[in-house]
C-alpha cells in the first residue's frame, strides 16, 4: 500500500500524558495552587524547574523529528485529578515549604470538581490562569527553538482543548504571538501552522464561524479537531462515563443504536453534525480564500467500520486526517484505503 510519508506527523500530543514522574506532578500541584502560597523566590524557583523538566519532555519528541507537523494541544486534565478530594494538602504544604492556611485555601477552591471531561482543562483552565498560558507557550516554544537549531526542522500547531467561546480563541492568539516573537525574534519567524480548535463543545459547533475568523497580527485558526467522545457526549447528552454502563445497553436493545456510539459512529446525529461542521468550514474557507486542516481523534478512530464511514462521507466533506493510537495506525490505514474499491468515485478523498 503506498503511503505518502510527508502527510504523517503527531496528529494529537497530548501534553497531560506527560505528567507520570511525582515529583514533576508536585510541581505542577504549586503552580495550581498559585504563588499565594508561598514566597516569591520560591515559585520562582518552581516555575524554572517546570520549564527545564517539561521542556527536556518536548526537546526530545521534536528533536526525534516527528513528522512536518506536530499537533500540540494545551494541558487536557482537570483539577480533580491532581488534586482528589482526598489529597492530604497539609502534609503536602509541608513538605514543599508552603504557607499551610493560604495552600488550605487555594485547595478549597480547586477541590470537589466532579464534572471531570468537561471541567476546568485545557483552553478554560488557560483563560483563567493567563500566567499559567505564557508559562506552558514559552516552554513548549522553547524546547522547539532548541530542537530546530539542532536540525528537526519542525512545525507546531497548538490545539485548544475544550474551547467553546471565539474570545478564547483571540486571547490564546495573542499570547502565542507575545511567546513566539520574545524566542524566535518574530513571529514571521517562529516554526508555528497557528491554532486549532477542538471540536467536542456545543459552543465550538455553534460558534464554528466565529471561532476560525479568529486572528491576531500574524496568526491566526488554521483548522480543528473532532474529539469523537466529547462531541459524542456533546451531541447525544450522553456522559461517557455512565451512559455506557446505565443507558446505552438499553438503547442498543430497544434498537436505537446498533452498538455504543463511542466505540462506533452514530450517523443519524453526531455523524450529521460532523458533517455539518466541515462543511460551514469548507463554505468560510473559500469566503475567505483560506484553507482549514481538520482531523478526527478518539475511540471511533480505531474502529474499522468507522473509519471506513470516515473515508466514505467525511473525508470528501473536508476531513484530513485521523490521530490514532501507535497500535491501530495500521487498522486505520486499511480502512480508510478500503473505501477507495467499494467506492471508486470518492478515491482520492479516501
Amino acid at each position: 500500500m503506498d503511503c505518502n510519508e510527508a502527510a504523517l506527523g503527531v496528529g494529537l500530543l497530548r501534553d497531560e500524558r506527560m505528567w507520570i514522574d511525582p515529583s514533576d506532578i508536585d510541581i505542577l500541584r504549586i503552580l495550581f495552587l498559585g504563588d499565594d502560597c508561598t514566597t516569591k523566590e520560591h515559585y520562582d524557583r518552581i516555575v524554572r524547574q517546570y520549564e527545564r523538566r517539561h521542556g527536556d519532555r518536548y526537546y526530545s519528541i521534536f528533536s526525534a523529528r516527528p513528522g512536518g507537523i506536530c499537533v500540540v494541544r494545551t494541558l487536557c486534565m482537570p483539577f480533580s485529578k491532581f488534586l482528589p478530594d482526598n489529597f492530604d494538602i497539609a502534609d503536602f504544604a509541608a513538605r514543599h515549604g508552603l504557607d499551610p492556611a493560604k495552600t488550605q485555601s487555594a485547595f478549597r477552591r480547586l477541590s470537589g470538581e466532579r464534572e471531570v471531561y468537561h471541567g476546568c482543562r485545557g483552553i478554560r483552565l488557560f483563560s483563567i490562569r493567563p500566567d499559567l498560558a505564557r508559562l506552558w507557550l514559552r516552554t513548549v516554544l522553547g524546547a522547539l527553538a532548541r530542537a530546530n537549531a539542532d536540525g528537526a526542522g519542525v512545525k507546531v500547531r497548538f490545539l485548544l482543548a475544550t474551547l467553546t467561546l471565539p474570545d478564547e480563541a483571540s486571547r490564546f492568539i495573542v499570547t502565542l504571538e507575545e511567546v513566539a516573537s520574545s524566542i524566535f525574534g518574530s513571529v514571521k519567524a517562529a516554526p508555528i501552522e497557528g491554532a486549532a480548535t477542538m471540536l467536542e463543545t456545543g459552543g465550538a459547533f455553534i460558534c464554528l464561524e466565529s471561532i476560525l475568523r479568529q486572528r491576531g497580527h500574524e496568526l491566526g485558526m488554521v483548522g480543528g479537531l473532532i474529539g469523537s467522545n466529547d462531541f459524542t457526549t456533546a451531541c447525544l447528552n450522553m456522559n461517557r462515563s455512565d451512559a455506557p454502563r446505565h443507558l446505552i445497553p438499553g438503547y442498543v436493545e430497544q434498537g436505537f443504536f446498533a452498538s455504543s456510539p463511542f466505540t462506533h459512529v452514530q450517523v443519524s446525529v453526531v455523524g450529521r453534525a460532523m458533517h455539518e461542521a466541515l462543511q460551514r468550514s469548507t463554505r468560510l474557507a473559500l469566503e475567505a480564500d483560506q484553507q482549514f486542516i481538520w482531523g478526527l481523534a478518539g475511540e471511533l478512530t480505531t474502529d474499522w467500520h468507522s473509519v471506513q464511514w470516515l473515508a466514505r462521507f467525511l473525508a470528501p466533506a473536508g476531513l484530513t486526517y485521523l490521530s490514532t493510537s501507535p497500535e491501530t495506525i495500521i487498522a486505520a490505514l486499511l480502512a480508510s484505503a478500503a473505501t477507495r474499491y467499494q467506492r471508486p468515485e470518492i478515491s482520492r478523498a479516501a
